[in-house]
């Protein structure tokens, strides 16, 4: 019940927050620096290098801040909102670079910093390239953006259920792929 309530509460001002950047650009600030973080990691993780991540990351806020009164209190919440704008920055700057997004290994020079600890290995990073675009976007979003179940299911357009079993399938597939098993440790 304690979680239901905290859940709701931090729901309702991220609601009063984004409701104050429609009326005061100043107040964007604030919004900024609660998710500049986590879409950082997102877009990261999709480009694979600091500058690119800097540039892309920050073409996101700014989109976000061109459009935030345009914003409605719908299904999904801001940050659904905030990282369909990030998927699209990212898709944006691979067709200006003339590469698709989902093309080529993305993960090449990986700080040991900007990533969580299962992700040091670039074998592994491979891998999660490899893997379908959807299961892709779920590992980022909860390894590099460091979101929850609820807020992956609802930047993707699923439950939170179906989120988990998609990030479960995704590394089951990714400790088969760097085990080069079967996924029982005997392959």
């Amino acid at each position: 019940m304690l979680e239901e309530r905290d859940r709701i509460s931090a729901d309702q001002e991220e609601r009063e927050l984004v409701e104050r950047a429609k009326r005061d650009p100043e107040e964007f600030g604030r919004l900024y620096d609660f998710y500049v973080t986590p879409v950082y990691r997102y877009v990261y993780g999709r480009v694979g290098d600091r500058a690119h991540a800097e540039d892309v990351t920050a073409d996101v806020f700014r989109r976000a801040l061109e459009s935030i009164g345009r914003f409605q209190w719908d299904e999904k919440p801001f940050s659904a909102w905030l990282f369909g704008i990030a998927r699209r920055a990212v898709a944006d700057h691979y067709r200006r670079a003339g590469r698709e997004v989902a093309g080529g290994p993305l993960f090449v020079d990986l700080p040991e910093k900007d990533i969580g600890e299962p992700f040091r290995d670039l074998d592994l990073w491979r891998a999660v390239d490899d893997l379908p675009e959807e299961q892709r976007q779920a590992v980022i979003l909860r390894f590099c953006g460091d979101l929850s179940f609820r807020q992956i299911g609802r930047i993707l357009g699923k439950s939170e259920d179906a989120a988990k079993m998609m990030l479960y399938r995704a590394l089951k597939t990714l400790r088969k792929a760097v085990r080069g098993d079967d996924g029982t440790g005997e392959g």
